[in-house]
């Protein structure tokens, strides 16, 4: 019983590999969006950030991935946070705490190696 593996019953793998295929092309070498900001707020919670702070980030890090229609990290650059500010009805004073807090995400990002460049 030392080295028992299990080859039949309902656990049974044959080796047959299933292709699933999407309409949507996956990318297979990009880290999703989703992940990455689970995996970054789980960070912050664990380093001992302000849970308001962290409710602050993933608002406004989620409405900037909504209203630029990010997917993936790889599919953040300059022009999808240019266009987040312009598209923003807010003071400057507003828009300047905004982009700390995408700031903030993003160098996690980099911390964590998802990004190769600080924004």
């Amino acid at each position: 019983m030392a080295n028992r593996k299990r080859k039949h019953g309902v656990l049974a793998v044959n080796g047959d590999v299933v292709v699933l295929s999407n309409a949507k092309e996956d990318r297979v070498d990009c880290t999703h969006i989703n992940y990455a900001l689970d995996t970054v707020f789980n960070q912050m919670r664990i380093a001992g950030n302000r849970p308001r702070t962290i409710e602050s980030y993933e608002y406004i890090f989620k409405q900037f991935v909504e209203v630029c229609r990010i997917e993936y990290v790889e599919d953040i650059n300059l022009d999808k946070l240019y266009h987040y500010l312009n598209v923003l009805q807010v003071t400057p004073a507003t828009r300047l705490i905004r982009l700390k807090s995408i700031k903030a995400v993003l160098s996690k990002f980099f911390n964590n190696g998802w990004v190769k460049d600080r924004f």
